[in-house]
């Protein structure tokens, strides 16, 4: 005789969402591209990832895998890629870009806490000032409350070694995650024809960290996220490396828009970040270096505060959307970002 299995007991579905407003009804009328978790699982680098999607430029086509802080800026629509970028990097609408140099730290931003990405680009970009001169790439960060449980580590060659986590705990009222993530390389060595003593490989040694909590208080969500980076740099040449430590902490404050009542959001952030590099002139012949330049300290703080507020005309679904928009219903929202940083203590090398 066969036992029959219980019937399953029938589970309320829970959606989660974030700290954050829904799309504006003015989106439709802009040039946004997704790019959604199937897309972010084709690469651990966010900066590949964003390289293949069209009117996407990197300055420099090495990955963020070998190419120096300094010149990991990204451009949209092909305008005037340049090391500091031309277009701003959110997360959750917070700034992501350096507040020295205007660079993004992407090994700071691994693809497991990030659930989708919007491309924002042409005159979508515009609420954004001054800092998205050639649009805004809006990445929407994985919920607090999605109950996440995430493990993945890699090997290669060249001494290739990576790991990373994702652990969330929580549920509809939301909860807590925690992202992770380390990796090591031996590096290449870029130089091929005419190699002298002078080259290194390009070796890396970088982690991050983020944790996220989410919760509610009647209808107002909060988000609080606290993250920090670190990664060393060799840049291919004897004598020449990079070393970039970063911290950023930050506030949100959301109600959703019900029917004939508006939503808003306030969010608030802080950033400090300190950049190390060295540079060097090579021999002729690529038989050594002299050292050129000692950029040993260039600390700087970044400070930010925003505001928007739009009707209850879209349904609340967390998806992330751009502060302000044109459109029949349309969104106020007022933003301020204040940037302190020192000139940098640099000192040029005495030549031999």
């Amino acid at each position: 005789m066969f036992d029959v299995p219980p019937q399953a007991t029938p589970v309320q579905e829970v959606i989660v969402t974030g700290a954050r407003l829904p799309p504006s009804a003015g989106d439709r009328a802009f040039s946004i591209l997704r790019l959604d978790s199937a897309d972010l699982a084709r690469s651990p680098r966010l900066d590949e990832v964003l390289s293949q999607a069209p009117g996407v430029s990197l300055f420099r086509r090495t990955s963020s895998q070998g190419a120096n802080p300094t010149t990991q800026g990204l451009s949209l629509r092909a305008i005037a890629p340049s090391g500091a970028g031309r277009a701003l990097v959110t997360l959750d609408g917070v700034p992501q870009n350096d507040p020295f140099g205007g660079w993004v730290i992407w090994t700071a931003l691994p693809s497991e806490g990030i659930a989708a990405v919007d491309i924002v680009r042409g005159a979508g970009a515009q609420a954004y000032g001054a800092g998205a001169l050639t649009g805004v790439v809006s990445l929407q960060g994985v919920d607090a409350g999605s109950g996440l449980a995430r493990f993945d580590a890699s090997a290669g060659s060249l001494g290739y070694r990576r790991g990373s986590l994702a652990l969330g705990q929580g549920g509809g009222e939301g909860g807590v995650l925690l992202t992770a993530s380390a990796e090591h390389s031996d590096g290449w060595t870029p130089v091929r024809a005419g190699r002298g003593a002078a080259d290194r490989p390009l070796a890396l040694d970088a982690w991050s960290a983020a944790v996220k909590s989410d919760g509610a208080v009647g209808l107002v969500r909060i988000a609080a996220r606290l993250s920090a980076y670190g990664e060393n740099r060799q840049s291919g040449l004897f004598g020449a490396d990079a070393r970039a430590r970063g911290l950023q902490a930050s506030l949100t404050l959301a109600r959703p828009p019900a029917e004939g009542e508006f939503g808003w959001r306030l969010q608030g952030w802080v950033s400090g970040s300190d950049l190390q590099n060295r540079s060097v002139a090579t021999a002729a012949g690529r038989t050594g270096t002299t050292p050129a330049n000692d950029q040993f300290e260039t600390p700087a703080t970044g400070l930010g505060l925003n505001a928007a507020c739009g009707p209850g005309r879209a349904r609340w679904n967390g998806r992330p959307g751009p502060i302000c928009a044109r459109s029949r219903a349309p969104r106020a929202s007022a933003s301020a970002i204040w940037a302190a940083s020192s000139p940098g203590c640099a000192k040029p090398a005495a030549r031999a």
